[in-house]
Formats: structure tokens, sequence, C-alpha cells
């Protein structure tokens, strides 16, 4: 049974869309591999490059409407998606540039073009923050990329639940 807070569907779905990134599927890398929420434990050599962690890094809630004797709060849910690699090679920043490019893909799958991702219905829209790489771990040599996207919802105000 699927969760009824909002926020836990989306990240659900992400998830579920992050899993796709392999190249059996049309993407340039396996990142899609292994997929975790909230990962504190360090890569080992065999996932770099193979493995995509991901985060919800607040909800912040921006508008509401007047809904009856009751209000519609509708927020942004950020959520971060890094990626570990194996730097010191001539060739790692085009394998960066290739999952960033995949992440894109992945979340995009669906858009309209217009307002973007809805998350099958749960959505109102998806926003492109960017992408920032860095060195994550300098002493094995793992570089890392954050891709960060938002993602715009509406609860009831003051519940966390499908409207």
């Amino acid at each position: 049974m699927a969760s009824t807070i909002t926020a836990q569907r989306i990240i659900e779905k992400v998830a579920a869309r992050l899993a796709t990134i392999k190249v059996t599927n049309g993407f340039y890398t396996d990142s899609g591999t292994e997929v975790s929420e909230w990962r504190t434990t360090p890569f080992h050599d065999n996932e770099l490059g193979k493995a995509l962690t991901f985060r919800d890094d607040g909800d912040e809630p921006f508008d509401h409407i007047a809904k009856g004797n009751s209000a519609l709060q509708d927020r942004w849910l950020t959520v971060i998606i890094s990626a570990p690699f194996r730097g010191g090679s001539a060739t790692a920043g085009e394998k960066i540039r290739k999952v960033i490019a995949d992440v894109y893909k992945a979340i995009g799958a669906t858009t309209d073009g217009h307002l973007g991702e809805t998350w099958s219905g749960i959505a109102i829209a998806t926003s492109d923050e960017g992408a920032k790489p860095f060195v994550d771990q300098e002493e094995r040599q793992v570089l890392s990329v954050d891709i960060t996207i938002k993602i715009w919802y509406r609860t009831e105000k003051w519940k966390e639940s499908e409207t």
C-alpha cells in the first residue's frame, strides 16, 4: 500500500526513476545499478560510477490557496541526487557529464515540456536547480556530483497528505 504522505510518495517515484538509469535502457551509464536514499556509508570501488544516492533537503512552503473552510498549501521539496566516481583519469569529467545527462533524462522522462515532470499527477512541476561536481574523498580520488531538483506539490495546509 502506498504511503499517504505526499513527499514520501514523490521520493519513492524519484528512487524508481533513478533505478532505470542503465545502458540497457538507453542511458550513457549504469549509474542506476545501486540507488539508495540517505546513504551514509562510504562507497566501495566497484560501486563508483554505478551508484546514486539521494536525499530530500528541505520542504519549503511558498503559497496557500483558500478552499472552503480550509486552505491548500503549495510546497517545494528539494531533492539532491549524488553520484560518486573514480577520479584521477582523463575521462573523469566526461563520465560526470554523462551521469548528469542521464539523471536529467530520467527525471524528465515524462515531462510535457511546459511545467515539467508531475510524478504521475502527485506533483505540479519539477525544477532543475543545477549540478555541482566536487571532490568527495580526496585520499581515494573519489569525485562526486550533486544534482539538485525541486518538486512543487500541494497538500491541505498543516497536513502532509494528498489533497
